[in-house]
């Protein structure tokens, strides 16, 4: 807590120093204490000068998640109307499911600097190292019944997809919920919910997005298949401004007519940058393996399927291979 009040005054005096004395006569806490919070805070990333006689100034940001930095950029209405931040969390979904179910207001985002816990698509593990990429879950409450949840992950993968598309080229959507570029994944979604069958009561979309990875840095059996936006542009790129570039078209998607027209831009979004139209899929049915051609999108972010005796199935889990 005294990090971050301490914090809080260098970034109210960034161009000036304030002395150790000042700070903790305002905050009512010792000049150690105060030097134990300066030391934290560089270890945070911040770069801090100190002065025996003039005391400490912030001499540069941290490319940190906190709520304080990312409210510096982000331009949002609804989206990051509260930001609750971790340093380390097992994982953002579970923490922002438990909030929701506690009453927990849409906009609301649990974001963290690491996930131990960080779950994919079928309990699939995300490997989330600390300070590397983005790691965030985002709490709606859409006007939506159950089976149009679907939509919800379309709209987070465009969303991305738009964003990243400030940076690089060659984005793609693999249903029905990765984000790839130039074939490797870059960063997955995951939508988990709750409610009646005809009305949601929330929607949690955590999203990943590996951002300064280096090619060491993934598991060897990912070198090859995994990317991240460092890899691609061949330099650091700032977390906070693409997590808040991503919030904002999110927010714009989301809520364009209570996100039907949103919807409708998304899954257009997502059947332009497919790299799973058109390509032979299998899926599980009745217990069944069952094969065809992914031929659409529907409008409620399912796939549809045409089976090789012309039978059109509409598929809205992700138990879907692409072959």
């Amino acid at each position: 807590m005294i990090k971050e009040e301490v914090l809080a005054i260098l970034r109210q005096n960034q161009d000036r120093f304030v002395s150790g004395q000042a700070i903790s006569t305002k905050l009512g806490v010792t000049r150690a204490a105060v030097w134990k919070a300066v030391k934290q805070i560089e270890r945070d990333g911040y770069g801090v000068d100190s002065l025996p006689s003039q005391g400490y100034k912030l001499t540069a940001r941290a490319d940190t998640m906190s709520e304080a930095e990312l409210n510096d950029l982000l331009q949002t209405r609804v989206l990051g109307r509260r930001i609750i931040h971790f340093q380390s969390i097992d994982s953002t979904n579970r923490k922002a499911k438990e909030l929701a179910e506690q009453g927990e207001p849409e906009g609301t985002i649990v974001v963290a600097e690491t996930q131990t816990g960080g779950r994919g698509c079928a309990g699939r593990t995300w490997d989330s190292k600390p300070m590397e990429g983005i790691w965030m879950s985002v709490i709606l409450r859409p006007t939506l019944d159950l089976p149009s949840v679907p939509c919800i992950t379309q709209i987070a993968c465009a969303a991305v997809g738009q964003a990243l598309e400030t940076m690089v080229k060659a984005v793609q959507i693999k249903w029905p919920n990765d984000i790839l570029v130039n074939d490797k994944k870059i960063s997955g979604v995951l939508t988990e919910s709750s409610g009646e069958i005809d009305r949601v009561q929330y929607a949690v979309v955590g999203i990943g997005v590996n951002v300064n990875q280096n090619a060491e840095d993934f598991l060897p059996e990912l070198a090859e298949k995994a990317t991240s936006l460092k890899r691609e542009t061949g330099k650091a790129q700032s977390r906070q401004k693409l997590c808040c570039t991503i919030l904002e078209a999110l927010e714009r998607a989301y809520l364009l007519g209570d996100g039907a027209t949103g919807m409708e831009c998304a899954i257009t979004y997502c059947k332009d940058h497919s790299v799973t139209l058109g390509r032979p899929v299998s899926f599980m049915e009745n217990g069944m393996e069952v094969h065809g051609t992914a031929v659409d999108i529907d409008e409620r972010g399912g796939l549809v399927v045409r089976t090789p005796n012309g039978v059109i199935r509409h598929i809205s889990s992700g138990s879907t291979l692409v072959r």
